[in-house]
């Protein structure tokens, strides 16, 4: 096997941008890392530039959807809180009361999920949802913020 930037590896590297220009370069390059790179180019019918492109391109406008509310909650379950969006993860900051939270409506046979005030902020409940109820345990009133995140 030949070295240097003419050596048949580094001819094929150059198919994907990937090819040393000079002998300093193929010496300090990783000639597997670079192969492993361009195979996986490869499986992504893309070059070095391509994918450099469409990675700048993806995330350049890309912003986080999130969403928040403050309800006041009762005996009785709230009306339901629309995110607008089908959330990932939702933090609670719950103070006054213990509540517990319905995560599909609860007039069906769904229960709510209790959460304490000592346990405030719950933060990163799992929860694919667009929409949440919630009510007080107690005859306390209730105040819980609701943070949303797709």
């Amino acid at each position: 096997m030949s070295v240097g930037p003419n050596s048949q590896i580094e001819q094929m590297l150059s198919l994907y941008g990937l090819g040393a220009n000079s002998w300093a370069a193929d010496i300090v390059q990783s000639d597997t890392d670079r192969l492993l790179l361009a195979l996986l180019l490869e499986q992504r019918g893309q070059d070095l530039i391509e994918a450099t492109e469409t990675a700048s391109d993806e995330y350049s406008d890309q912003t986080a959807t999130y969403a928040t509310t403050e309800v006041t909650a009762d005996e009785e379950w709230s009306e339901p809180v629309e995110f607008g969006f089908v959330t990932s993860e939702i933090d609670l900051r719950i103070s006054g009361a213990d509540v517990e939270v319905a995560f599909a409506d609860p007039s069906g046979a769904a229960s709510g999920v209790p959460y304490s005030t000592a346990n405030s902020p719950v933060a990163g409940i799992p929860a694919s949802t667009s929409k949440l109820w919630v009510r007080s345990q107690s005859t306390t009133t209730a105040t819980v913020r609701i943070e949303g995140w797709a």
